[in-house]
């Protein structure tokens, strides 16, 4: 990356999961896929706690899951109904955020040809 960017810090994220999960709306988050950065802009999430049924940390620590009780910032991925899943890890253990959805972000980061590039990646939502 060429440009600076205002990374999260980890500070960030040792907040009450709620909370973290309004504030990430409408971030950009990158990843390098080949010489590339792909960017999606963050449109919906979703909050976890250690005592909802809905959470993976609910279901107690293992090996597998061992991100969801690591420090905040901590990022768990898992992979369920055919996708995979992001979560982050916050303020109390087996507490996380889900990133529910983004959508594509272009700027002048972004090589001319990234739309090409994104479908190419993922080629049954073109």
């Amino acid at each position: 990356m060429t440009k600076k960017q205002n990374i999260l810090q980890t500070s960030f994220f040792n907040r009450d999961a709620s909370k973290v999960a309004e504030s990430l709306l409408g971030k950009i988050i990158r990843n390098k896929f080949g010489e590339n950065w792909l960017s999606a802009q963050i449109i919906e999430t979703e909050a976890y706690y250690i005592n909802e049924k809905g959470s993976h940390a609910s279901l107690g620590y293992t090996h597998k899951r061992r991100a969801l009780f690591m420090p905040p910032g901590t990022i768990y991925m898992y992979y369920a109904r055919g996708k995979d899943s992001l979560n982050i890890s916050c303020k109390g253990k087996g507490n996380a955020v889900l990133i529910k959805s983004g959508i594509p972000y272009l700027d002048n980061m972004s090589p001319e040809n990234m739309t090409k590039i994104m479908q190419s990646n993922n080629p049954t939502n073109s």
